[in-house]
């Protein structure tokens, strides 16, 4: 009996003391809902962007998105999607993280989650998982310094161990790079006047710059030094507005400065420059200009051998091919791709004696459209190499055939695109050196693709930047224009 009555009671205390927890429980629940309130929001990435294509450095700088009443995140990395490889897990106090630690070659996986100030975390960042891919590029570039320029860096040619710098605002700033460890400031040539430098070119051994103005048409600089802005050499030439590039062509001692422009007036333009002995437009010679359908951003001249149709209908079976060389300008159209003009005016494709005749036979011959804005392009062989903006990099197969100036059945000798690679960043501009494609990926920095075979191109390095505008490389050194960082110089150890 007494046995039974202890059960009972220890039932009934034990009753109690669940109700009392119970109770105690919910009063908590109640208090934290009243003090703590919701959960903090998910996080949003911003860098490195969400594409397993990319490469970046082996310690890149991640950056999220601030979160409204966060005191701190918890980012982790990870060599897998659920996490389990976790490399690196810890907690952080700012939006941006930047390992110690170096990571290996490889895919890899992260996410962010944000805390309030009553240690409350909120749910990982966005529901699909960020990724990103490491390659080791210490065996193929190493930076070695940079320098401040004095404007905004856009392109730039480097000749001799002299860099000379398409500067935006401040037209031409010229850098000695002869020790590329450190380098030093020449000077800049600034007329002062409302421009900004695009592009520029240089006849090596010339002791001119002619600079692509957006403002201030074709600026010619005389770069002897100690440097003069207001030099008798510095002169405006042609008719251009919106100038974006500019490239020359010398043929028996005279120089034909091609250019293309954006905006309202986005023509492809054909000049005479004559030295006497300071160079300037010839004012006995019109421009041939020939309007695109849409912004000029960038050109590229080559001479390219292809069989030339030649057909008249007055004959029966008159269609005939020869193979010879040909010249051709081409164009990085924007949203309208590539654009092929072919200068060699007439058969046997050769430059004739007067310049007029010349201007007058420019003429479009093809066309190929690209995913995005074609913004600068190298052509080499049978090949054309695109910097397609946010569409990364494009090749494009050039005609093997293409009408003849007279033929009186006109057809288009139009490209195919055989290859496209995702970048990461906003393709600004390349350049080719033996088999490899140096790119200015935007915020992707500087970017190595090998085109050895143009079909299959493959990633082979790359360095992040804030945002690399213009390239210049050769088997020694690659040079780099950033728009925060002004010049960057990389040792080039891919050779």
């Amino acid at each position: 009996m007494r046995a039974t009555l202890k059960i009972q009671v220890c039932l009934i205390l034990a009753t109690v003391f669940m109700v009392i927890l119970a109770l105690l429980s919910l009063g908590c629940s109640k208090e934290k809902v009243v003090i703590y309130g919701e959960l903090p929001p998910r996080v949003t990435l911003l860098f490195p962007p969400n594409s397993v294509d990319s490469v970046y450095v082996t310690a890149p700088t991640f950056r999220w998105e601030h979160v409204n009443g966060a005191i701190g995140y918890h980012i982790q990395i990870a060599s897998d999607n659920i996490f389990t490889g976790l490399v690196i897990g810890t907690d952080v106090s700012d939006t941006f993280f930047m390992p110690v630690q170096a990571l290996n070659n490889g895919a890899y996986y992260w996410r962010v989650r944000a805390k309030n100030e009553h240690n409350i975390w909120g749910d990982w960042s966005d529901a699909s998982i960020w990724t990103f891919r490491v390659n080791d590029n210490s065996n193929y570039i190493r930076l070695l310094s940079r320098i401040q320029t004095v404007g905004i860096p856009q392109d730039l040619i480097v000749e001799n161990n002299i860099a000379y710098i398409a500067d935006g605002q401040a037209d031409l700033t010229v850098v000695d790079v002869t020790d590329p460890v450190l380098p030093t400031m020449i000077g800049n040539v600034d007329a002062g006047t409302d421009d900004f430098a695009k592009g520029l070119w240089k006849q090596p051994g010339d002791n001119y710059v002619f600079i692509a103005d957006m403002d201030g048409k074709v600026q010619i600089a005389d770069i002897r030094q100690p440097l003069d802005p207001y030099a008798l050499g510095n002169v405006n030439v042609g008719l251009d507005q919106n100038l974006e590039e500019l490239q020359g062509i010398y043929y028996q001692d005279s120089l034909f400065m091609l250019t293309v422009s954006s905006g309202a007036r986005n023509f492809f333009r054909l000049y005479h420059i004559i030295y006497d002995p300071l160079p300037h437009d010839n004012q006995q010679f019109s421009s041939n200009a020939i309007l695109l359908p849409a912004d000029a951003m960038g050109l590229y001249f080559d001479t390219m051998s292809v069989w030339v149709q030649y057909h008249d209908t007055t004959k029966f079976d008159s269609t005939y091919y020869e193979f010879a060389p040909g010249r051709f300008v081409y164009v990085a159209n924007s949203e309208a791709g590539l654009q092929i003009i072919d200068i060699s005016h007439t058969h046997p494709f050769a430059f004739p004696d007067s310049a007029v005749e010349l201007i007058g036979g420019c003429r479009v011959v093809g066309w190929g459209d690209t995913p995005g804005n074609a913004l600068s392009v190298v052509a080499r062989g049978k090949y054309a190499y695109i910097a397609d903006d946010r569409w990364g990099f494009q090749i494009f197969r050039l005609p093997d055939t293409i009408p003849s100036y007279d033929n009186v059945l006109p057809f288009d000798a139009n490209p195919e695109l055989i290859s496209s690679v995702n970048t990461s960043g906003r393709t600004k501009d390349l350049q080719l050196v033996g088999d490899y494609c140096f790119l200015a990926d935007g915020s992707g920095g500087l970017k190595v693709i090998n085109v050895g075979n143009p079909y299959a191109p493959q990633f082979v390095a790359a360095y992040t930047t804030p945002y690399a505008y213009g390239i210049w490389a050769d088997s020694g050194y690659i040079y780099i224009t950033d728009r925060d960082l002004g010049l960057m110089i990389f040792e080039n150890r891919i050779f």
